[in-house]
């Protein structure tokens, strides 16, 4: 399928115009586990530039399949966040399976992509995560992941959730 993307062509002042959808056009023996026409979304990596083009060649490593219920942007976002939110995480914070976890900023999209990580990847005991709750935006961050949801903006206790002994505990 071919997606609407601004065009890098001219000045670019509101043109837009279809390309097709990414896809693999010569896989190489590193990336049997994709085959031509496969829709993938991934990151090149962050420190070159020169993605701005038709086409690029990027390590197979770097790329994952489309999942076919995100259109390409949705997949798009994904790589930066997700990330960042790991490395936060894993490497930075060094979250053991069973420790609990504040993720402030919850609805936001690396919030989102922390609490799940968070959760379902690193095995945390007790994700708590701040939003405006109750409401749409602490629904789905509970129905991602978090144990607990605290609205930032009504909190009458800081400082007490996950072992300060408040009334969250």
């Amino acid at each position: 399928p071919a997606h609407d993307n601004p065009s890098a062509d001219g000045d670019g002042a509101g043109e837009r115009k279809t390309v097709p959808a990414p896809v693999p056009e010569t896989p190489g023996p590193a990336s049997s586990s994709f085959k031509v026409g496969d829709q993938v979304y991934g990151m090149a990596f962050v420190l070159r530039t020169g993605t701005m083009a038709q086409l690029v060649a990027v390590s197979a490593s770097l790329l994952s399949l489309k999942p076919e219920g995100l259109t390409h942007a949705e997949a798009a976002s994904l790589p930066l966040v997700a990330e960042t939110s790991l490395q936060a995480l894993r490497d930075t914070a060094n979250l053991q399976p069973g420790e609990s976890v504040l993720i402030l900023g919850g609805s936001s999209a690396t919030g989102l992509a922390a609490v799940q990580i968070a959760k379902h990847v690193l095995k945390a005991g007790r994700v708590v995560a701040t939003a405006t709750a109750p409401g749409p935006k602490a629904a789905l961050v509970e129905s991602l992941g978090a144990d607990l949801v605290v609205d930032y903006r009504n909190s009458k206790k800081p400082g007490t959730v996950g072992g300060g002994g408040g009334e969250d505990d």
